[in-house]
């Protein structure tokens, strides 16, 4: 669903609007001054009225951004567009924070199942979600969310709450490695990413339909 991009949100900490559309940066536009170094990714049409990257699952990749305001939140949401065009790659890695021992969240698709993971990870305890929604290798978008509140973490697919939540409680560590789309690692992900933004807080169901 196409709609109007929203300019500004006072609990947004981060905004990939993939509108530069050519280069090798990615820029954040909320304020906070993320920037993603690519290689290798691809600009091409995304959703929403924006750009996308897509990654080809071989040597594709992006920088991590280490900006604080990635860790350390009471609460924490995070959307994207996702386009999976391939199965090449077993456990796809499509964007998030991955510091072991301090804080995480991020989305996988493992190739067991095919259907979105999310894990969030607060300084040792931690939390996972595997959706009920096969999209690995589908060749089209999915608006992907995770949200935790302080208490709770979901997974929302195309607009719809997709898993079950589960209870999580205790305090985000502070960015060390920090964010990125998919690493210069095994786990690259095989398709195109579009519109990612993160908030300090948790999106409630109906302005994640909203967003969808």
């Amino acid at each position: 669903t196409m709609r109007p991009i929203e300019f500004s949100n006072k609990d947004i900490i981060m905004f990939l609007r993939f509108m530069e559309m050519s280069g090798t940066t990615l820029k954040d536009v909320s304020g906070n001054s993320i920037q993603l170094a690519l290689t290798g990714a691809s600009w091409t049409q995304g959703k929403r009225l924006s750009g996308a990257l897509s990654f080809d699952g071989i040597d594709d990749s992006t920088s991590r951004s280490t900006n604080a305001v990635l860790g350390g939140q009471n609460a924490i949401s995070y959307e994207m567009w996702y386009k999976s065009t391939g199965t090449t790659i077993d456990n796809q890695f499509i964007g998030g924070v991955s510091d072991t021992g301090s804080v995480r969240w991020h989305f996988y698709i493992f190739n067991t199942t095919a259907k979105p993971y999310i894990e969030l990870d607060l300084s040792g305890v931690n939390a996972n979600i595997t959706g009920n929604t096969s999209i690995k290798g589908d060749n089209l978008w999915h608006h992907l969310v995770l949200t935790w509140d302080g208490a709770t973490l979901r997974l929302y697919v195309d607009g719809a709450e997709d898993g079950a939540s589960v209870a999580i409680a205790g305090t985000m560590g502070a960015v060390v490695n920090g964010y990125c789309i998919t690493a210069n690692d095994a786990n690259r992900c095989v398709g195109v990413v579009s519109y990612a933004r993160a908030y300090k807080r948790a999106l409630n169901s109906a302005e994640i339909k909203i967003h969808y």
